[in-house]
C-alpha cells in the first residue's frame, strides 16, 4: 500500500493517481518507475537511472511489507533529473503532446521549439 504525504491512504484527494494521469501532466515514465522502485526495492538499485537495471535486479521478494509514503516533491525532483538528462530534441519529442494540451501550440509551428 502506498500512502499520501498525509499518512492517508493514497486516493484522489492526493492528486493523480493512474499512470497516465503522470504521463499527461508531463512526467516521464522512467521517472516514476525509478520512483516507484525507490518506495519498494532494494537499496542495490536505488542509485541506478537505467530502467533495464531497474527491471533486472527488481524482485518482489524485497518489497516492504509496510505501507511507503508517497512524496510529491521527491517524484518532481527525479522527473527533474530525468529531464535534465535529455538531449533537447528527445526533449521536444516527448512533451510535445503535453505542451500541445497544455498551451495549444499548432504543429506547424513546433518547429521553433527545437533549439
Amino acid at each position: 500500500m502506498i500512502n499520501g504525504d498525509d499518512g492517508k491512504k493514497l486516493s484522489k484527494r492526493h492528486g493523480a493517481v493512474s499512470v497516465m494521469q503522470y504521463r499527461d501532466d508531463g512526467y516521464l515514465p522512467e521517472a516514476l518507475l525509478n520512483y516507484l522502485v525507490r518506495l519498494a526495492g532494494p537499496t542495490a538499485i536505488r542509485k541506478s537511472s537505467l530502467v533495464e537495471e531497474m527491471i533486472k535486479y527488481f524482485t518482489l521478494n524485497a518489497v516492504s511489507k509496510s505501507a511507503s509514503a508517497f512524496n510529491t516533491d521527491k517524484l518532481l525532483w527525479l522527473n527533474h533529473h530525468y529531464i535534465n538528462a535529455l538531449r533537447r530534441s528527445m526533449l521536444l519529442l516527448t512533451y510535445s503532446g503535453t505542451l500541445s494540451r497544455k498551451i495549444s501550440i499548432p504543429v506547424t509551428a513546433r518547429s521553433w521549439l527545437i533549439w
